[in-house]
């Protein structure tokens, strides 16, 4: 299994985007979510979860249930992009008329990275499973228990443009599960309590992936951003996948201007000149956080004071 960790607005799925091009991977976006119609006895984000042999079994069980729904009509039984649109745009559909059922709401939740794909990967089984997850970082040792295998990328961006990029969703009256969270943890949502979850997430999965000895690669946003194509053979090498026209197509395409909840298209320009902005915008308001974070061994590589 594979694994991509990480916390909101820090490219996750532009990665899990990525991965999906290649003909050996099957991904699925994030089952924890609020929004699928499994896990309903997952705690918030933040609760540490014990006995994790029976929450590992716990997840494996819904996780199994869940992959039932992965795909819909026409997808069942094509694996062309024409089917996966179709399938899209109708349960989409369905869904804004308040008729979809669970199952529905289940495959837009599982597959929304897919929404306007113009390519078609034809899939080559055995295919390796990938989860794009944003509610493990406190409880990354429930890996070890799924797969003694498993692999994990991090995907971390700098911490400024990241804080900025998620006050800015919330504002705009997205990414409602995390603002909700992140109330009950912190109290309110601020520049410095979404910088001190992004801290804590990270600072925590990391000392978890390093302690049970995960195999992990952390990949930089910026680095993402700066070379892409060497960033990309680097994660490839690590999964042990290799290169293809299909994810140099998809790279090719992605490096565009876009906007959304989820969008996968990113100048990258854009972003990297937006750095030096974000960070001027965001660190005098979380001093405080910028001092720990600066005596982190790995986190101190994501702020420059």
């Amino acid at each position: 299994m594979i694994f991509i960790l990480g916390i909101e607005r820090s490219a996750t799925t532009w990665v899990a985007s990525i991965l999906d091009h290649h003909p050996q991977t099957d991904v699925y976006m994030e089952p924890l979510s609020d929004y699928t119609s499994r896990f309903e006895q997952w705690p918030d984000r933040f609760t540490v979860l014990n006995e994790r042999q029976e929450k590992a079994a716990y997840f494996e069980k819904e996780f199994e249930l869940l992959k039932k729904h992965r795909r819909f009509l026409l997808s069942r039984i094509l694996d062309t992009s024409r089917a996966w649109q179709w399938d899209l745009n109708t349960a989409q559909f369905l869904s804004n008329k308040g008729l979809a059922t669970a199952a529905i709401r289940d495959f837009l939740e599982l597959n929304y990275h897919r929404k306007n794909r113009k390519q078609r990967i034809k899939k080559e089984p055995p295919l390796q499973m990938v989860i794009k997850e944003l509610r493990l970082n406190f409880n990354a040792g429930l890996i070890t228990k799924l797969d003694s295998s498993a692999k994990v990328l991090v995907i971390i961006r700098e911490m400024a443009s990241c804080v900025r990029s998620i006050m800015q969703q919330i504002e705009k009256g997205n990414l409602v599960e995390l603002k909700r969270d992140l109330t009950r943890k912190y109290g309110d949502v601020s520049p410095q309590t979404v910088c001190m979850y992004w801290s804590e997430s990270y600072s925590t999965l990391i000392e978890t992936l390093q302690d049970k000895q995960v195999s992990h690669r952390i990949v930089n946003h910026t680095d993402l951003l700066e070379s892409t194509g060497e960033t990309v053979q680097d994660l490839l090498s690590f999964l042990q996948l290799s290169s293809t026209s299909a994810i140099g197509d998809f790279l090719a395409y992605s490096n565009q201007a876009g906007s959304g909840k989820h969008s996968t298209k990113r100048d990258h320009q854009t972003l990297l000149d937006q750095i030096q902005e974000d960070r001027d915008l965001i660190y005098p308001k979380v001093k405080g956080e910028l001092q720990k974070i600066e005596s982190h061994p790995v986190l101190k590589n994501y702020i420059h004071l």
